[in-house]
């Protein structure tokens, strides 16, 4: 039985000001690295046999402030990377339209297929996710305890290919319905050959 603890990275400037960081490779500021401290604390107890990171610098420090005290070694996995947002990156949401007209009106006649210049699609990243899941599911060890430690549309793309497969059907993204906060906790169990999730979102020790 695989069980896998999903943390997003800790605070960046860029994320207290609310603006798009996509695949930028942006520090953790001291909020986010208390944010991390205090993950440490609530993680302190769980036996992982693996820690497995995005290789951006926010989630690799983040991995790093959890994994403090233990001697672990961290993989990084470019499959865990924030979704690429090319020419959006830098920008708020609110922005994009009026920065970038004609690739947010090609974006949003389809935002899963669709992405803007310089960018990845949702289905993409979803696609990318889904890779790394069947590598985790397939790995010969059973009983493992995994820290995985990523991104907020990572994660959202996580829980919408869980529904996607859950379901069946053609691929679907509904980008309002998830939201993972910096230092959030996850958590997935693979068992009977399907993932099960436990716990989504948790943030009650920050």
């Amino acid at each position: 039985m695989k069980t896998l603890y999903f943390v997003r990275h800790g605070e960046t400037d860029w994320n207290a000001k609310h603006l798009i960081m996509g695949q930028r490779d942006l520090p953790l500021n001291a909020r986010g690295r208390e944010q991390a401290a205090l993950t440490a604390k609530l993680l302190a107890d769980i036996p992982f046999t693996t820690c497995y990171s995005s290789d951006l610098g926010r989630a690799r420090e983040t991995a790093e402030i959890l994994l403090a005290n233990r001697n672990l070694a961290i993989s990084a996995d470019p499959r865990l990377r924030e979704i690429k947002y090319g020419v959006f990156e830098g920008l708020t949401a609110k922005e994009w339209a009026t920065a970038f007209p004609q690739d947010y009106a090609h974006y949003q006649a389809n935002t899963l297929r669709n992405a803007p210049t310089g960018a990845e699609s949702r289905l993409q990243l979803m696609a990318r996710i889904d890779d790394f899941l069947q590598d985790t599911s397939s790995n010969q060890a059973n009983d493992e305890t995994i820290l995985v430690v990523t991104h907020g549309g990572t994660m959202a793309a996580l829980f919408n290919l869980l529904l996607v497969k859950e379901q069946g059907g053609e691929p679907a993204y509904f980008h309002r319905l998830f939201r993972f906060d910096n230092c959030g906790v996850s958590v997935l169990r693979y068992e009977h050959d399907h993932w099960r999730v436990l716990i989504a979102n948790c943030g009650s020790h920050l």
